[in-house]
């Protein structure tokens, strides 16, 4: 007997129990954060913080936008990962400012 087909939410449930799924997502938020904050230990922290957020707000999923989407954006909006984003910035303006004679 064929299966009725799932609808969206059925179908990111079913997703979220797919270890491979998740160890894909959770690759490309770490290379994504590692890329903005070049930290690789703050990129953890800030995917973790993000991963825990969305499945405790999982009920506010609404299939608007893809999974995916909605999970970076919560990555975006987390406010470490705005604080660490300007963290890193400011550190990075501070050394292009820098400048020293290695002729001595």
């Amino acid at each position: 007997m064929p299966q009725a087909p799932l609808n969206d939410n059925e179908e990111i449930f079913h997703q979220l129990q797919n270890p491979v799924f998740l160890m894909d997502l959770r690759q490309q938020m770490v290379k994504f954060a590692v890329l903005q904050l070049s930290s690789f230990q703050q990129a953890e922290d800030v995917v973790q913080e993000a991963l825990v957020s969305a499945f405790q707000h999982l009920d506010s999923f609404t299939g608007k936008a893809a999974f995916k989407t909605w999970v970076f954006a919560i990555l975006k909006n987390n406010d470490t990962f705005i604080h660490n984003l300007k963290n890193n910035i400011n550190y990075e303006e501070n050394f292009t400012n820098v400048s020293y004679d290695f002729r001595h």
